[in-house]
């Protein structure tokens, strides 16, 4: 929640992938930085309209990959 007087620098966005992208619009159109995991929109199409947002608004998307590596030791 944003308090008045205070405002949110960035969101970080680790929801089902479904929901990814409204969860990216939300940020975006509340002045904060988005951080996603991959992926962040489930098709392609929908990247144009967070472009658009991001142009009106001034803020981000990030996108980060997670990737564990294991390592068998013998």
């Amino acid at each position: 929640m944003k308090r008045k007087g205070s405002s949110i620098d960035y969101v970080s966005i680790a929801s089902p992938n479904y929901l990814h992208d409204s969860h990216i619009r939300f940020a975006l159109k509340n002045g904060a930085d988005a951080i996603c995991e991959k992926p962040l929109v489930l098709n392609p199409w929908n990247i144009d309209g967070l472009q658009l947002i991001e142009k009106e608004t001034g803020s981000k998307v990030y996108n980060i990959f997670l990737s564990l590596v294991f390592t068998l030791v013998t």
